[in-house]
């Protein structure tokens, strides 16, 4: 099956995630809490989107609904959530892991909060290849330490050269 090249093909093409009267509640101590009401949004494959909104607003419950990583309390109470037609709803949590990371992912607000402070960085770097990269439990540990000194590598280099024109610029009208 071919991509569609036009405008109007885009809009009869099956939309890459389609959610429709999305609503999230929570229980807590004191009842049910609707955070998220009747939220219908539709993204085409190769087409970005941004949810923006003041805080507390239901960005971040929405994403989490739509990847299924809702905390405990948290329930999608109505709606559906389809994406490349797949009711994600429906599918199974093995499924869900297999599409998070390589399929569907999100952009956290923090992302330096999606790291665990208290475990290694090559560990958690190392589960994720083992989830979502077909990396061989014999090679994981040589992969993680691959891409860390890549990544290591780029930010010394970026490092540097901003330090470097920072003692340049310094230096202009000097003599």
């Amino acid at each position: 099956m071919r991509a569609p090249s036009t405008p109007a093909e885009h809009k009869t093409a099956l939309p890459l995630l389609d959610v429709r009267n999305l609503t999230v509640e929570f229980s807590t101590r004191h009842g049910t809490v609707r955070a998220v009401r009747h939220v219908d949004l539709t993204v085409a494959k190769g087409e970005t989107v941004a949810i923006v909104g003041e805080s507390g607003s239901g960005k971040s419950v929405t994403s989490y609904a739509v990847m299924r990583i809702l905390d405990r309390a948290g329930r999608i109470a109505e709606g559906s959530v389809r994406f490349s037609g797949f009711d994600l709803r429906a599918a199974t949590e093995g499924f869900m892991q297999d599409m998070r990371g390589r399929e569907i992912s999100m952009i956290f607000q923090n992302p330096r909060a999606a790291l665990n402070p208290i475990r290694k960085i090559g560990r958690q770097i190392e589960d994720v290849l083992l989830q979502h990269a077909q990396v061989g439990s014999a090679a994981v540990t040589e992969k993680a330490i691959e891409l860390l000194d890549q990544v290591l590598r780029h930010a010394l280099f970026e490092r540097i050269a901003a330090d470097d024109q920072g003692d340049r610029a310094g230096m202009v009208g000097k003599k």
